[in-house]
């Protein structure tokens, strides 16, 4: 089953469904929560986000302060609070999950209630930079203007240097295990 709060991006406009949508389509709620939902519901098909790899879009935001998502929620059997740019699931049982994201809705944090965390760092174009968590593995990445990765390197001893051509073609590779 897709998470609770699930949305399709389709020409930079959000679809995603309220209880009213379920009801008037006369859908169980349980049935109802995620993307084969949204398709179904909509007829369409494009990029699929979903709380808690992304930060729901405003109207998402809206929709669920306002009460409009109450079912669905129950029907997804967890809680989700929504403090600032902070997202809590919170399991039947106790456990929980919480993610942290920076305005442009990217993972900066994320923890959970075993002791688990790992923290993310982008750059202006939103590309990973940096990753690190708390077994103690991390990794670096860097990238040229056109979004390109050129340098990675990882906590395990792995690295790799990509060089590309004006038209973004590779031209050289080498990394740490002389693939």
């Amino acid at each position: 089953m897709c998470e609770f709060i699930s949305w399709t991006v389709k020409d930079n406009k959000v679809y995603f469904l309220t209880d009213k949508d379920v009801k008037a389509k006369g859908w169980a709620f349980v049935d109802s929560v995620g993307h084969s939902a949204i398709t179904k519901f909509y007829g369409i098909t494009g990029k699929n986000r979903e709380v808690p790899s992304s930060f729901p879009p405003k109207a998402i935001l809206k929709e669920f302060q306002a009460g409009h998502m109450n079912q669905l929620e129950k029907a997804w059997e967890k809680k989700l609070t929504i403090t600032g740019r902070t997202v809590t699931i919170t399991k039947a049982d106790g456990s929980w999950e919480k993610t942290e994201y920076d305005k442009a809705g990217l993972q900066t944090k994320h923890e959970d209630s075993t002791g688990h965390w790992q923290k993310k760092e982008y750059n202006k174009a939103g590309l990973q930079t940096k990753y690190e968590d708390s077994t103690g593995y991390w990794q670096k990445a860097k990238y040229n203007k056109a979004g390109l990765q050129t340098k990675y390197e990882d906590s395990t001893g792995y690295w790799g240097k990509t060089e590309y051509n004006k038209a973004g073609l590779k031209t050289k590779y080498e990394n740490s295990t002389g693939d």
